[in-house]
């Protein structure tokens, strides 16, 4: 049961609308939530707890919801799924761990659409870390920058699947190129982290280069 970003979402009564991102939990690699983009033109966002998948076939994602169901769920703002700014520390005697946490539980647990953090008090410059893992949540989306093991930036996310019961990986096509693109599907093996900065492999630049070549030559044969 694969969930691909793209894929139809389908509730008890029909179509929802499509799998638009996933978000992953930082401590784990794997996916928690897809975030399901319905309406016409630029279209709203809701975010769907993994838990609500039903199945995943090749008409879709199959969820156990009604359209109620569905618009209940909480509206997708980007903001909330970021780490907080590392740089942040608070004024004399501000708890920045405390602040973070209780802002993003909150924003978690009982945000709706629209509903934002509140400002971080008289924000002070400098380099004091204070952001903890438990507090990531990256977004997976067509265009996420996949890096190599050194950290540079190898290509872009083409497409992503992950499990629909345990939210792992299944499938990553690596997009390389801009106007003559080519796309590559990757080892899930290579698979190493998955954060604010993107998809990132555990192998070289060199290892990268040569897959993309060996399909380009066998798709030229």
């Amino acid at each position: 049961m694969d969930i691909a970003i793209g894929a139809d979402v389908l509730g008890e009564n029909g179509k929802l609308g499509t799998v638009h991102r996933l978000i992953v939990d930082a401590r784990s690699n794997a996916v928690t939530d897809i975030v399901v983009k319905h309406g016409f033109l630029w279209g709203n966002e809701r975010v769907v707890p993994l838990g609500h998948v039903r199945a995943a076939d090749a008409q879709g994602v199959r969820l156990d919801l009604d359209e109620a169901g569905f618009k209940a769920m909480n509206g997708f703002a980007p903001e909330h799924y970021h780490a907080p700014d590392p740089n942040y520390i608070g004024p004399p005697g501000f708890d920045n761990r405390s602040f973070l946490l209780t802002e993003m539980s909150a924003g978690l647990s009982g945000a709706g659409a629209g509903t934002a953090y509140s400002s971080p008090p008289m924000g002070y410059p400098g380099g004091q870390e204070t952001s903890p893992d438990l507090t990531q949540r990256p977004v997976i989306e067509p265009g996420t920058d996949v890096l190599d093991a050194a950290g540079e930036k190898v290509g872009e996310v083409e497409e992503y699947a992950v499990n629909g019961d345990s939210g792992t990986p299944e499938r990553l096509v690596l997009r390389k190129g801009f106007i003559f693109h080519h796309d590559t599907a990757v080892p899930i093996s290579w698979i190493g982290e998955l954060s604010d900065k993107g998809v990132s492999l555990n192998v070289g630049r060199e290892q990268v280069e040569a897959l993309v070549a060996g399909e380009k030559q066998r798709n030229s044969a």
